[in-house]
């Protein structure tokens, strides 16, 4: 029986494909192909003018020659087991990327204009029971269910506050090493089936990924393919998005990962990212998934999973921000040019970087401590002055 749980313990990487937001999502276009002919082939978005980061840590990102955006290095290496060497190099896809967006930004926009109370709207799945499960000045979650259906959405909207483009942070969630690098912990399995892809009625860049996420006791583990694209939305929303649905079966077997033995199937009917600038100067980072999780899942899980809701969305975007920042930090304190810190961080880099900031943190925490005692003192020399005082003129 599908679930509609949210994201909990055991199935975390399920959430985690996605995570949190725009505004007026409807009105978002993708460029058009004059549009982006217009922009230049041989510079990087590092070379703009990006508040006051000295130093990049991604790699170039700019249009291919049909209009698709794509990163100066891949996304990651094409899995080569249980793979048929005559099969063509070039993928084709299912689902088409303007569609997905739109369908994302439609759901997205339900969700924003709903109000602290569950609501029943309409949105592209049909009629919603929207529920906020949190909003903040800086987060918003919600969860979301369409009625007959077995499957709900989780959305969220989170602002990151760091000093680089919205490419940067998504080149984190995008690249596959890189992805497991921060986030690691929610996949048995993260691989790239095959390589990336211009598809030229979306002008987007496509591939498809195969995850597998750990079981815990009484839940078995779960595996998932999708087509992935990555997309430019057009001004003024801007950034990059990524959207991604799982393919028919038989494509699935096709690319060398039908169901396995142990590990039930999951199906992503539609999950994606949005990384934008809010004019306040903070990213925004949206996320959206709606997955079939397939199989039995008990209903101790689900309970767990609505409890953790709230807290998930919060706790994955807090890894990717101070990844975000590990990797700003070593690439001021690195003599290697910035390109080359596009590579994963070797573990005494990573090691450089955790001390640092742990070390920030305890000053910061030191400095309150400091400040306590300081006013203490202060507060006790002048107690001691009224005392002494009150104490002569009794005895005066």
């Amino acid at each position: 029986m599908a679930s509609t749980v949210a994201p909990c313990h055991c199935l975390v990487g399920l959430w985690r494909l996605v995570a949190p937001s725009f505004e007026d999502a409807s009105q978002q276009k993708l460029l058009s192909v004059q549009d982006v002919a217009a922009l230049p082939k041989t510079s990087s978005t590092r070379d703009r003018p990006l508040g006051t980061s000295s130093q990049a840590v991604w790699p170039d990102f700019w249009p291919d020659y049909k209009g698709a955006p794509c990163f100066s290095r891949p996304s990651g290496k094409v899995a080569s087991d249980r793979r048929d060497p005559l099969r063509e190099a070039t993928c084709t896809f299912e689902s088409d990327a303007r569609a997905l967006f739109q369908e994302f930004s439609e759901i997205v926009e339900a969700c924003s204009l709903t109000s602290e109370q569950a609501e029943t709207v309409a949105g592209p799945a049909g009629r919603m029971q929207i529920q906020t499960l949190l909003r903040s000045s800086s987060a918003k979650v919600w969860a979301a269910e369409v009625p007959g259906s077995s499957c709900g959405f989780t959305c969220s909207r989170i602002d990151l506050h760091l000093d680089m483009p919205p490419e940067a942070v998504m080149w984190a969630i995008y690249n596959v090493d890189e992805r497991l690098e921060w986030d690691g912990d929610s996949f048995e399995a993260y691989e790239l089936l095959c390589e990336a892809t211009p598809q030229s009625c979306s002008r987007a860049l496509g591939d498809v990924v195969y995850c597998r996420f750990p079981g815990m006791a009484g839940v078995s583990g779960r595996d998932v393919v999708q087509e992935r694209f990555l997309l430019c939305p057009d001004d003024p929303v801007g950034g990059c998005a990524i959207v991604m649905r799982s393919p028919q079966p038989s494509r699935c077997a096709s690319l060398g990962r039908p169901p396995q033995a142990g590990w039930v199937r999951a199906t992503s009917l539609l999950s994606g990212f949005h990384i934008a600038r809010k004019s306040g100067g903070a990213l925004r980072l949206t996320a959206m998934s709606r997955t079939d999780l397939g199989g039995n899942v008990p209903a101790f899980v689900v309970a767990m999973g609505k409890k953790a809701g709230k807290r998930k969305p919060l706790e994955w975007a807090q890894k990717l921000q101070d990844h975000c920042r590990r990797r700003a930090l070593a690439a001021s304190m690195s003599k290697v040019s910035p390109a080359a810190l596009c590579e994963p961080l070797s573990a005494q880099e990573e090691k450089h970087a955790d001390v640092i900031l742990k070390a920030t943190k305890h000053i910061f925490k030191m400095s309150f401590l400091l400040e306590g005692l300081l006013m203490f003192i202060i507060a006790f020399s002048l107690a001691a002055v009224v005392l002494t005082q009150d104490y002569s003129l009794r005895h005066s």
